[in-house]
């Protein structure tokens, strides 16, 4: 079973490649587009259109998984 990433160990103020997320949680690339998709994750795209997940919605995705409150500031 592989462990989720520590909320403390993602910058919330940096954006990441989809495979920077699908390695923190030893999931697809795929897997990842999936969740952006069904809106588990905020993507925003970069001018020449690669798509970049925001720190914050990793940190958000993690406290949901953890079952921790919402924190006022980070995305939903």
């Amino acid at each position: 079973m592989r462990l989720l990433p520590r909320a403390s160990s993602v910058d919330p103020e940096k954006v990441y490649f989809r495979q920077e997320v699908a390695e923190m949680f030893g999931v697809d690339r795929a897997t990842v587009a999936e969740w952006s998709q069904k809106g588990y994750l905020n993507e925003s795209t970069t001018p020449g259109g690669l798509p970049r997940v925001q720190g914050s919605s990793i940190i958000a995705l993690v406290r949901r998984c953890t079952g921790q409150a919402d924190v006022p500031g980070v995305a939903k």
